[in-house]
């Protein structure tokens, strides 16, 4: 008679393992927001008007999926 080999029996554990799900975790990644027409320590004028550009990412959705909004103080500066 052959002895079983000790593979089969660590290859049995493992498939055992794979019934759990305990060890799944679902990671989602924060979006990144970046102000790229001003930088810190630049003076802006009050009472004239500014052009601000700024970039957004995702890297686990795509443009399409995202919404941006400005604030300023917590009020919407410009809608779309």
């Amino acid at each position: 008679m052959r002895p079983v080999p000790t593979l089969l029996p660590v290859a049995a554990l493992g498939l055992l393992g794979a019934c759990s799900d305990a060890g799944v975790t679902k990671f989602n990644s924060d979006p990144t927001a970046q102000i790229t027409s001003h930088a810190s320590g630049d003076t802006v004028r009050e009472g004239f008007s500014e052009n601000l550009r700024g970039v957004v990412g995702d890297p686990d959705h795509g443009a399409d999926d995202l919404s941006v909004s400005w604030l300023v103080d917590g009020a919407e500066l410009c809608e779309e």
